[in-house]
């Protein structure tokens, strides 16, 4: 009984979290597109991958604008390591020929770059091409990706930072104390019957793409009027709490709420039959 009542309240508690996250997450996505933060950090990526700010030579400049990398429409939120690396040994000279001539031509193009990062990676990958252009621009591909896989760490702190920011806003907003929501539930068999069967039901839909969820539990909950009063105490620490949950993202939630539901359905099932049959 006892810990059938623990797992029904982690459960209400993970859907809570839940619902929160989705909506801080819509609410992410569409301040994300709107301040355009992916393309502008793609943007500013570039710029300190080819040191741009200290580095106007029209090589540099003719790549960055190379079609393969800069879009027709201007909206840049993609580029992939093989169009990068395509477009600098296309300006460069080597493209399309696989001579000796052609592989000559790039490496004297490349000795006549500005002193930065580009030039460097250039440098070293013709010392090990071997007189093959197609093995420098498959170093200059593995470089970008790796550059890439920097900024796409530094776009998730960002998104994390402003999923925390949001979450916190929303959860002193509204007094979404997580504390409150686990006292609620573990003194009320009601509300655990209600929360386990709106889990279900979220699973069975798949809740991470499914936002209206968030009115209908934070209602189930009491949660309804925004910046009613201020939580003070032990208030403000649980909406804290609920800041730094939502702050894990829906996706952590819903995997998380999968498998206590799991658990709670096995430990809910039929006994098995003993051997005498009784």
């Amino acid at each position: 009984m006892f810990g059938s009542q623990v797992l029904e309240t982690a459960i209400g508690i993970a859907l809570f979290f839940l619902a929160v996250s989705l909506f801080v997450t819509a609410l992410q996505e569409f301040i994300a597109t709107v301040l355009k933060l992916r393309a502008n950090t793609l943007s500013s990526g570039i710029d300190e991958l080819l040191e741009q700010k200290k580095n106007l030579d029209p090589v540099i400049q003719a790549i960055v604008n190379h079609p393969r990398v800069s879009p027709l429409d201007g909206k840049l939120s993609y580029i992939s390591s093989t169009s990068f690396a395509a477009a600098t040994i296309h300006v460069l000279g080597g493209a399309g020929d696989a001579s000796k001539d052609a592989f000559n031509r790039l490496d004297i193009a490349v000795d006549n770059l500005p002193a930065g990062n580009l030039k460097s990676v250039l440098q070293l990958a013709v010392s090990r091409a071997q007189g093959d252009v197609t093995k420098v621009e498959q170093e200059v591909a593995t470089w970008f990706d790796e550059s890439m896989d920097r900024l796409s760490g530094r776009y998730k702190r960002y998104a994390s930072y402003l999923s925390l920011g949001l979450g916190a806003i929303l959860a002193v907003g509204m007094k979404l104390d997580a504390f409150a929501v686990g006292s609620a539930l573990w003194v009320s068999p009601v509300l655990r019957d209600q929360a386990a069967a709106a889990a279900a039901a979220a699973i069975e839909k798949g809740a991470t793409t499914t936002p209206a969820i968030t009115a209908d539990v934070l209602a189930m909950f009491g949660f309804q009027s925004f910046f009613a009063s201020f939580p003070c105490g032990m208030a403000l620490l649980g909406c804290l709490v609920t800041a730094f949950a939502v702050s894990l993202g829906a996706p952590f939630w819903f995997d998380f709420l999968q498998s206590i539901v799991k658990i709670n359905v096995r430990g809910t099932g039929d006994k098995p039959a003993k051997a005498d049959g009784s």
